[in-house]
């Protein structure tokens, strides 16, 4: 490089404008008021895009309490009918009270004694 030549950030600078023209103030005055316009769409946007966002929201939440409501209310259904059919069951032999009672029973013993209470209690 010679000493010669400037350096080459020197010669991208922008000429010295002497008076700016009435022309180019009006033009530099349309693309601000352009830009401004650009803002406050974007921010429009942003504020539709935000609200639509909370209004989604409330509608995933009330959608979500609503399923639940109707969980629980056929959960409580079927707890109720749980009830009704074991009030309707009737003991064919008696439970044992404690677990001594079980002391030398087999698993077998008592599944094929739970059967016959069954089924003589079924006959009688």
């Amino acid at each position: 490089m010679s000493s010669n030549q400037p350096n080459s950030a020197v010669q991208a600078a922008p000429p010295l404008v002497q008076q700016i023209t009435p022309e180019f103030a009006a033009y530099v005055e349309q693309v601000l008021h352009r830009e401004i316009e650009k803002v406050h769409q974007n921010a429009q946007e942003r504020q539709n895009m935000e609200v639509f966002r909370v209004a989604r929201e409330q509608a995933l939440q009330a959608e979500y309490e609503q399923r639940e409501q109707a969980y629980r209310r056929e959960i409580e259904a079927l707890r109720v009918q749980l009830q009704e059919q074991c009030q309707s069951l009737k003991l064919v032999a008696p439970l044992p009270q404690n677990k001594s009672e079980f002391r030398g029973i087999g698993d077998d013993t008592i599944v094929d004694e739970a059967k016959l209470a069954v089924e003589v209690g079924a006959d009688g």
